[in-house]
Order: structure tokens, then sequence, then C-alpha cells
């Protein structure tokens, strides 16, 4: 599966499963702190996701916390869109968009072992990417991403910032 940005999964019409669930909720753990929004009220909308090539399932979450989507309404209007369009919006928005992707790993719990038809042995790699207003370095939304480890490959460009210089070589 190919995304919208590095690493991440397309979410297009047969990758889905079920609708996108829609709630609110207080923002803790780890995207609390990576949103600097710990206990505030957040938009989540939740997808699970199934790779038909390899058969994998993934759970994928958007937490847009609602004090951006009281600066970018549109969020809220539709926050279930496609993750390109939430940017899209943001950039609308005259926002400068950066991001920053957390990744770690652990033992999936119970709930999520039968969500994603895990064994109990199998390892959940999970990502977070923070999208931060680059010019005022405000975190305004976060994906999470919860896969099984065993089958999925995360690919990141990278880019240098500056060219390489030439480089001499070293006396003897």
């Amino acid at each position: 599966m190919r995304a919208p940005g590095a690493g991440r999964p397309a979410l297009t019409s047969g990758g889905g499963v079920g609708a996108p669930a829609v709630t609110r909720t207080a923002l803790d753990g780890p995207p609390a702190l990576l949103l600097d929004q710990q206990d505030q009220d957040a938009i989540n909308v939740d997808r699970l996701i199934h790779d038909p090539a390899t058969g994998a399932r993934m759970a994928h979450r958007v937490l847009i916390p609602m004090a951006t989507a009281a600066d970018v309404p549109t969020l809220a209007e539709q926050p279930d869109a496609e993750i390109i369009d939430l940017y899209r919006q943001l950039a609308e928005a005259g926002l400068s968009l950066s991001f920053t992707e957390h990744v770690t790993a652990r033992a999936p719990y119970p709930d999520e072992r039968t969500a994603l038809g895990l064994s109990d042995a199998s390892p959940l790699l999970i990502t977070c990417r923070v999208t931060t207003d680059a010019d005022q370095g405000r975190p305004l939304l976060c994906e999470e991403l919860k896969v099984p480890a065993t089958t999925c490959q995360l690919t990141y460009p990278v880019t240098p910032t500056k060219p390489a210089g030439k480089r001499t070589a070293r006396p003897k």
C-alpha cells in the first residue's frame, strides 16, 4: 500500500474496512503529549484498513484538537476526509505545514490483537505523525498508525537540507 505521505497506507477504495468512526475524545497518552494538549478535547477519526496484497490489517487514527478545528472550521465539518484533504485545508487556511514522525513498537493489547488479527507474540509497530504549523511550531493534528510489525515496512524518503560539500582526500 502506498500513501499520501511517506510510510502511510493509501486510504482508498478497497483498502477500508467499514466506514470511519468519528467521535469526540479527551486527549491522553502519547498523542496528547505530542500535541501538547493533555486532557483537551479533540475530534477522533478511526479507520480500519486492509491491504489485500499482504492481508495486513491496520488501525489508522486522526486526532484533531478542538483548538485546531476552531481555527480551521472546515476540519470539523468533514473530519473523516482523506488525510491529504485535511492537509490541504490546513494549507488553505494559510498555515505552513511541517511533519514529524515518532515510531515505537510494543506488544498489542487484547482489543488490538482482535481488531488487527494478530497472535499474542506479534509485535505492533506504532507511528505518530504530528502535523505542525512550521511558522509557530504549534502542533495541529496527529495521525496514529498501528500495524503488525511482521507484515509491514515503513519507507521514508530522506532529503538532505543542503548539498553535500566536495570531499578532499585525506593525507595518509
